[in-house]
């Protein structure tokens, strides 16, 4: 049985900053019933990555063989890498050496960057922008063993790069306002809103 665990060393929660170089350690741990057995394996790679995945569906007509309009639903779907960084933290590329790896608890630490271009993290109904790590376990003469943990990552954007957000603000709105049939003999209700500068949230 396989556990892994992943850990950012100098980060307070799972929200990573762009273009820092963060420290992390993989936590593997190897049980089994029969303590004497171990396991065999090629080598450990991971693998930090950013990628986009979007599919939707649309309602067409087309024509079939015979020549004949017939409505159908066709399903789209595209997928973008932004980054993706792999490591072998046991092991080597293009081994063939067999590596034997006893059972019990080993950490393998690495450092990784997540580039500056690296778009927020969104869950949507067509799509997602994903990041996470990825652990491979190359086994031999067996199924690799794959962990998946993701994170996410929030891009700060600045209102004060935008300098219509320094100019005044002023808004009037009017309405009119009937009951009935009848409208009122008093003119329309007038709204009047100004505000020197847009002034951007703080978050603590």
């Amino acid at each position: 049985m396989l556990d892994m665990k992943a850990h950012f060393k100098n980060a307070s929660s799972d929200e990573q900053l762009l273009n820092y170089l963060w420290e992390m350690s993989i936590f593997l741990a190897l049980q089994s019933k029969n303590l004497i057995r171990a396991l065999c394996l090629i080598g450990i790679i991971i693998t930090v990555s950013g990628f986009a995945e979007v599919r939707w569906t649309e309602h067409i007509t087309k024509q079939d063989t015979h020549g004949e309009r017939q409505k159908t639903i066709e399903t789209y779907s595209a997928s973008e890498i932004y980054y993706s960084n792999e490591r072998y933290v046991y092991g080597q590329r293009g081994g063939t050496q067999m590596l034997v790896l006893p059972p019990g608890k080993y950490i393998f630490p690495f450092q990784t960057t997540i580039p500056a271009n690296a778009p927020t993290s969104l869950n949507g109904a067509w799509g997602q922008i994903h990041h996470e790590v990825s652990v491979v376990v190359d086994r031999v003469m067996r199924y690799n063993n794959i962990f998946k943990r993701p994170y996410a990552v929030i891009v700060p954007h600045g209102l004060n790069l935008n300098p219509s957000n320094a100019q005044p603000l002023h808004k009037i709105d009017e309405k009119v306002f009937c009951w009935s049939l009848r409208c009122g003999n008093q003119g329309p209700m007038v709204m009047e809103n100004f505000k020197d500068r847009i002034e951007p949230v703080r978050f603590k």
